[in-house]
């Protein structure tokens, strides 16, 4: 295992070889990536995130990069940065391919991205929080995988796992919140208002309300 991990850090190794433990290590993510990805509510998305943006998808693409590990490729025209370095546009890679292709050295490898992980549309508005780029392959994911990406429909986030998850087991303990913020915190809905939920996460993270306790888990 460690000659197996080397190869993989140093590059070295035949392509054929390199996807073979990519293949295995993706079995290995799928079986766990559903089951790790336990309830994550707004302290969660806010405190494990690097990047916080609202943006809608322009392109979507996929790949092997200079090691043969399969991605697939999101950019993102951003409306706004919440969190991070502000761009106009972002693009951000996860594992994994869209549909199965053929590798790099000729053979067909069905690296599509895991169970649990996120499909892009074109077109489509969404706010993403996202974890740091991995430092070997500079893959980039959502936190909480389909929980840290909430789409926009008709002036309201939905997600898929349930819109009511960011708000379980949590306390917000600021007091001039209004009384329609203070609605949507009880809100058990499958969609909450995007102006709600954008304010709060301004304040949210500007005002470091996790850092300082102001927002935490229900003891």
């Amino acid at each position: 295992m460690k000659k197996v991990l080397n190869t993989l850090i140093s590059g070295q190794g035949n392509t054929f070889y390199l996807l073979s433990i990519v293949f295995l290590l993706s079995v290995l993510i799928e079986q766990t990536s559903v089951a790790s990805a336990k309830h994550q509510n707004l302290v969660d998305l806010i405190s494990q995130s690097e990047r916080i943006v609202m943006g809608t998808v322009s392109d979507v693409s996929d790949g092997y990069n200079d090691k043969g590990i399969p991605y697939t490729q999101i950019t993102l025209q951003v409306s706004e940065t919440l969190k991070g370095d502000p761009y106009s546009t972002y693009r951000f890679r996860q594992f994994g391919l869209i549909s199965p292709t053929g590798s790099p050295s000729g053979s067909d490898y069905p690296g599509t991205s895991p169970v649990g992980f996120l499909r892009w549309e074109n077109g489509e508005t969404v706010l993403v929080f996202l974890h740091q780029p991995a430092r070997l392959t500079g893959l980039q994911t959502t936190v909480g995988l389909s929980q840290g990406k909430l789409k926009e429909v008709q002036g309201r986030f939905e997600n898929s796992t349930g819109i009511s998850n960011l708000f379980e087991n949590l306390v917000v303990e600021a007091g001039d919140l209004s009384s329609d913020q203070v609605d949507m915190l009880r809100d058990t809905s499958d969609s909450v208002d995007v102006n709600l939920l954008l304010a709060l996460l301004r304040r949210a993270v500007n005002e470091n309300w996790v850092g300082k306790g102001v927002m935490h888990y229900e003891n």
